[in-house]
């Protein structure tokens, strides 16, 4: 499947399945479009591809929201510094921010709850790359706490 052919089965709602190469992870995920992920694609990344449920988004969209990366912020704990500074065999930091669960999640971890959760994001992320930042900034700050499940 082709660059093309993918983008048109995310748009579909269609999962699909990305192998990052063998000069890093050497893995594959499987991807959903992020307006796609109901209850059911929660449920299949949770038992089919690892349970890892992450939102992925451009780096402004999060540098906009004031979010800063994981280990940013865990290095700022003096006895957890040490695990921050090391770097994966490829070379490349960890690629996380921080861990969210929607506000009205029960648990966070119910699939529902993570469904929401990703779902939202995504609202959040439109936001921004629509340029209405503050507004972005407001549902964010309103609507998830931390640490969660995504």
């Amino acid at each position: 499947m082709g660059l093309k052919e993918a983008v048109e089965a995310l748009r579909r709602g269609d999962p699909v399945l990305i192998y990052d190469g063998d000069n890093r992870e050497g893995e594959v995920d499987l991807v959903y479009y992020a307006p796609s992920a109901d209850v059911d694609a929660i449920y299949t990344l949770r038992t089919v591809a690892g349970g890892l449920i992450c939102y992925v988004t451009l780096s402004e969209v999060t540098r906009e929201l004031g979010i800063p990366w994981g280990d940013e912020l865990l290095s700022l704990a003096p006895s957890l510094k040490p695990l921050t500074e090391k770097r994966l065999s490829y070379g490349d930091r960890t690629a996380f921010t921080i861990w969210v669960n929607h506000a009205k999640a029960k648990t966070g971890i119910r699939d529902s709850d993570r469904s929401l959760t990703v779902r939202r994001l995504d609202h959040v992320t439109r936001l921004v790359l629509e340029g209405r930042v503050e507004e972005a900034k407001r549902v964010f700050y309103s609507e998830f706490q931390a640490p969660g499940h995504v």
